[in-house]
């Protein structure tokens, strides 16, 4: 009789968890609050105003990658 009441008590959870998931409480403010992406909120930006610049530093040289495995290079 416990495990009857047991998996019934799920059972009803579950039914409820999905209703809610579904929508149908959403009309007495129940419902799962949907994620909408934000439409226009910021002011486009125009492309012809954008400068790329290719920024180095000349004050120390790039390092070079030493081979991972030297003993292969010699074989």
């Amino acid at each position: 009789m416990m495990l009857r009441s047991l998996v019934v008590l799920l059972l009803v959870i579950n039914l409820l968890v999905l209703s809610w998931t579904a929508g149908i409480f959403s009309r007495w403010g129940w419902g799962p609050v949907s994620a909408q992406p934000e439409t226009q909120a910021q002011t486009p930006i125009a492309a012809e105003a954008l400068q790329l610049t290719n920024v180095q530093s000349s004050t120390s040289p790039a390092p070079t990658a030493a081979p991972a495995n030297p003993s292969s290079s010699m074989q």
